[in-house]
């Protein structure tokens, strides 16, 4: 039994050979750009759900921080009038002064409490 190939026969078999290889990597590379563009898919869902989650995040942060600002003018504003510690000590010294002269005055109206009380008194006594 013998069997006989042409060289033809050969070249039908390498070309069928080569198209079956060409077709299986054709459909292993559309598979694989099919998984790629999954994978891409998926990563960009990922990133806009990251984003939206930063982008809330951020728009708190922002808001809490224009809060923050807000209130360190209002207190800037505030502590304007608020006396400083020279103004403090001038105003301690004052009242300092004040309690000085009113024990002064104290003393002097005791004096004229008693010259009074001796002048009733003799008044009293030389009818």
């Amino acid at each position: 039994m013998t069997i006989d190939i042409t060289f033809f026969d050969i070249v039908k078999i390498v070309a069928m050979l080569i198209g079956a290889a060409w077709v299986l990597l054709e459909i292993n590379a559309r598979q694989f750009s099919k998984r790629i563009d999954e994978k891409f898919a998926e990563v960009e869902e990922a990133r806009k759900e990251a984003g939206t989650h930063w982008d809330t995040r951020y728009g708190k942060t922002e808001k809490a921080v224009a809060d923050l600002a807000q209130r360190v003018v209002r207190m800037e504003t505030e502590i304007k009038h608020v006396p400083t510690q020279a103004a403090f000590n001038t105003l301690t010294e004052a009242v300092s002064q004040v309690r000085g002269q009113n024990e002064t005055q104290t003393q002097l109206l005791e004096r004229m409490e008693r010259q009074m009380n001796l002048i009733n008194e003799w008044m009293m006594e030389n009818k």
